[in-house]
């Protein structure tokens, strides 16, 4: 631990004989002075340098320098990819689209055509709406003959940048759980690295000898859509053959799929704080916390999802929970996580 200026003034300072004058001032004291000042600031850059050599402790671009050492990268912000329906008109790659209705609006751009009607398109940047956003599109690009455009699905959600925390525990749960040769580990490691898979779960031999079912969410931990566990299982074994052309060894027939969504209606009656009337994030609380229950837990508790909500910043105190009609805990089934479905909010649809 890294000395402050004044120990170290006062370490010198008591070496010095008897019979000189040190006080504060003097001679010898505005000699040492200075002296003790960039020692307290060179023992201060040691420790910090110190703690930038270790995973535990390193931040920023020096994280990232360690961890290329053991073959990890940072992984990066992914805007959200959503799948729309434009009638009319021929849009084209580059096209861009706008949300209509939000205040802060979110900009599209036509990425690629999967038929007629059915086009991808992609964010051009963040926008902590736009895992949400599903209806009606505006064009900014003069499209002649076009009649609608509307978002139908999110295919993959958006994501922020892996922050020091996140990528730290990463690379200690892989570094602890050695993965290598096709392990358990290294298909969960493969998972968490794909763009757009959240959670995740592997279970070996679930159809026999050399066969691998992966799970897979989203990056909301809800189900995976269709186009997502496409594509992770060509990124893993395409077409199921075993034949070692993904990322899997030979001899190991992978399946990906995921989860059943297990509709989670939540009906409450609460007080809210003086000056409030509304809680505009209880939704997205909500489903963060059922996004924590995924491929983990196997029930929705009643008294956890009653603190996330009274937990609420708008929120004083919960009079009322109702979990899919039920005032109790909510069973998860085998194979299912929870999605919410409808939030009532005294009396009213959030």
């Amino acid at each position: 631990m890294a000395r402050t200026y004044e120990e170290i003034l006062q370490g010198v300072l008591d070496r010095i004989p008897e019979g000189y004058d040190t006080r504060e001032g003097s001679v010898l004291w505005e000699a040492v002075a200075p002296l003790c000042a960039e020692i307290a600031q060179m023992e201060l850059t040691a420790e910090w340098m110190q703690s930038e050599a270790y995973i535990g402790t390193a931040s920023g671009e020096y994280l990232d320098r360690i961890a290329k050492d053991y073959g990890f990268t940072r992984e990066l912000a992914v805007p959200v990819t959503v799948k729309a329906e434009i009638i009319g008109g021929n849009p084209v790659e580059g096209n861009k689209f706008s949300s209509v209705g939000l205040e802060d609006e979110i900009i599209y751009q036509v990425d690629s055509k999967s038929d007629d009607t059915t086009y991808y398109l992609t964010a051009t940047e963040y926008n902590p709406q736009s895992n949400y956003y599903v209806g009606d599109l505006a064009m900014i690009d003069f499209i002649n003959d076009l009649k609608s455009a509307r978002i139908t699905e999110i295919i993959i959600p958006q994501k922020e940048t892996e922050t020091d925390s996140e990528f730290r525990e990463r690379i200690q749960n892989n570094l602890i759980a050695e993965s290598t040769d096709g392990n358990k580990q290294q298909y969960e490691k493969w998972l968490s690295e794909y763009d757009g898979v959240g959670k995740s779960k592997v279970t070996p031999l679930w159809d026999g000898v050399n066969t691998v079912k992966c799970t897979i969410l989203n990056e909301l931990n809800t189900p995976a859509s269709p186009e997502l566990i496409e594509e992770v299982q060509n990124y893993l074994d395409p077409g199921k053959t075993g034949l070692g052309e993904g990322k899997a060894p030979i001899g190991a027939v992978v399946t990906v799929d995921t989860s059943t969504p297990l509709t989670v209606n939540v009906e409450t009656t609460v007080v809210f704080i003086e000056g409030y009337e509304s809680a505009p994030t209880l939704k997205d609380e909500i489903k963060a916390y059922f996004g924590e229950l995924a491929l983990v837990n196997n029930n929705v508790s009643y008294l956890t999802l009653a603190s996330v909500i009274t937990y609420n910043k708008n929120i004083d105190t919960v009079t009322e929970l109702k979990i899919n009609e039920n005032a109790a805990d909510l069973p998860i089934p085998s194979g299912s996580v929870p999605v919410l479905g409808t939030l009532k909010l005294n009396g009213s649809v959030v």
